[in-house]
């Protein structure tokens, strides 16, 4: 189960997140995901690929099942990595939408703070949805913050 205080920190402004999986011949498929939500048992985390990104990813959860996912914050650079077997997908729904969307404007603000105004004209083409929502349970958690601490596994 998630600790409450990880969940707790997920609500933070500035996070960012990286979804990893891999094929038979352990080649890596790395991509940035939006958004997340954690169930209300604290057991399984849903997130959000755009689906341009998405095809080469199920088609390695549809194999071998194995998720890794990273949550970050800026500018603290907090982050931990679940590890997990993923559980299902779908199209996005209108919850799931609403939660893209507020990530996306989180983004912009962070953007904003660390680049100035000009950062936004960034993100003037930049489709994030439609997206697919990804769901997997959560097997381990490992602190990924920088520091003596980085690579531990939570228990």
């Amino acid at each position: 189960m998630i600790p409450q205080t990880i969940i707790k920190f997920f609500q933070e402004p500035g996070m960012g997140y990286i979804l990893a999986t891999r094929d038979n011949n352990l080649q890596p498929c790395i991509n940035h995901a939006w958004g997340m939500k954690v169930n209300h048992t604290g057991t399984e985390i849903t997130f959000y690929v755009k689906n341009s990104h998405s095809e080469k990813h199920l088609a390695n959860l549809l194999d071998n099942g194995r998720v890794a996912f990273c949550v970050g914050q800026q500018p603290s650079h907090r982050t931990y990595q679940f590890k997990g077997q993923y559980v299902s997908h779908n199209a996005c729904t209108e919850e799931d939408n609403k939660i893209l969307d507020e990530c996306f404007a989180g983004f912009k603000i962070l953007l904003v703070a660390m680049f100035g105004e000009q950062a936004l004209s960034l993100l003037d083409n930049y489709p994030f949805k439609p997206a697919t929502a990804i769901t997997f349970r959560v097997e381990e958690i490992f602190n990924q913050t920088p520091g003596p601490d980085a690579g531990q596994k939570l228990e």
